[in-house]
């Protein structure tokens, strides 16, 4: 009995450290993204040479936000503070003392979205909140250059037969409760976005939809050509749908039972949901923030699916001769073994038996040879 409940658990609950890595590299893209949109616009709306919105507090009972930039005025101050961040959140896509440039990536981020509130959104509010949790996650745990260091450290391979011994496969499945909150927070997201759905252009007339085209102010080129063809019975099944999925949403997202194919009804619902919202309408990175929590419903089966799907493009295998002498050369190999994700490499030396390239030994002598 105990068992079963584990095993429902670990399918609803757990999270694959792919998972997790996958979602560093987009979110962390998201976040280089934020700052530079923004850049061009720093003197008129972060810098004190503009219209400073921090400053403009009437009454000292008025909500104050966390901001650093309350500490940066010049225009060049504001821009250094941008640059920074963005630093940061190169950093955070690769992996590279993960939690150390998360924590200045949220900082940083946070402090931009919070000098200016007027210029947010629910988009924005998202993203602040992700920043958050996801703060709490082992986020560089799988493909980042820190779990690169990790294995080049356990795993000291001398020459090139310990290349070619494959390593001892793991678990990548985690169970934490910073997890738990994200799932939670993206289905209280279509919760409460379903339940302020009231309007009688929702619930009578089903109409929402057309009123959503007719907002010029935030029409994309993609929006406007929408808006001129779609016909009022696909307005009216799309406003239905809408509410119907939002409204199924957090069932499926938390259920614990039927496990991972809840959530991928949810995924195969949503990306082109977000994504027709994407293409229509302008409301800053709110579709992409929503892609990125919906990274986070993708399983340990539906990884190894994808990774499968890839693996059909990488069927050839190649031979990788190099210097067994030169110190350079070997550490190079060994990080590329830990790129080889597929497995297509063996790695050989000029001692090797049996067929080599011609003229082998002097090419090692200046580079790696790939047969």
């Amino acid at each position: 009995m105990m068992h079963n409940i584990k095993n429902i658990l670990k399918s609803a609950f757990y999270v694959d450290t792919r998972t997790l890595a996958l979602f560093r590299i987009y979110f962390g893209y998201i976040c280089l993204i934020d700052v530079l949109r923004r850049y061009s616009i720093i003197e008129v709306f972060y810098s004190d040479a503009g219209i400073n919105f921090r400053r403009q507090v009437t009454s000292k009972y008025s909500i104050k936000y966390f901001t650093l930039l309350d500490y940066f005025h010049s225009t060049a101050e504001v821009q250094l503070l941008f640059i920074l961040t963005a630093v940061c959140a190169f950093f955070l896509i690769i992996g590279f003392y993960t939690r150390f440039f998360q924590f200045l990536t949220a900082v940083g981020l946070i402090s931009i979205h919070n000098a200016a509130v007027i210029l947010e959104n629910g988009g924005d509010m998202v993203f602040n909140n992700y920043l958050v949790w996801v703060l709490f996650l082992p986020l560089g745990t799988s493909w980042s250059i820190d779990s690169m260091r990790k294995s080049l450290k356990k795993y000291p391979e001398h020459d090139s037969n310990d290349l070619n011994h494959p390593f001892k496969h793991k678990s990548t499945r985690i169970f934490h409760f910073a997890y738990i909150a994200c799932i939670v927070q993206l289905a209280m997201i279509y919760f409460y976005n379903n339940i302020n759905k009231t309007g009688a252009m929702w619930v009578d007339d089903f109409t929402a939809l057309h009123y959503m085209y007719q907002l010029e102010t935030f029409l994309t080129p993609a929006g406007e050509f929408i808006a001129s063809i779609i016909p009022i019975w696909a307005v009216k099944f799309l406003t239905q749908m809408t509410l119907w999925i939002e409204m199924c949403a957090p069932i499926a997202i938390l259920s614990p039972i039927f496990q991972p194919w809840l959530r991928r009804v949810v995924l195969i619902l949503f990306i082109p949901f977000h994504f027709m919202i994407l293409i229509s309408v302008n409301i800053g990175l709110f579709s992409e923030v929503m892609f990125a929590a919906l990274i986070l419903l993708l399983s340990k089966q539906d990884i190894d699916y994808l990774k499968g799907l890839i693996y059909r493009f990488f069927t050839r295998e190649y031979t990788v001769f190099y210097d067994r002498d030169c110190g350079f050369c070997h550490l190079t190999a060994r990080i590329l073994k830990r790129m080889d994700v597929f497995s297509r490499l063996q790695w050989a030396d000029r001692l090797i038996e049996g067929d080599k390239p011609e003229n082998v030994d002097k090419l090692l002598e200046r580079t790696i040879v790939v047969w």
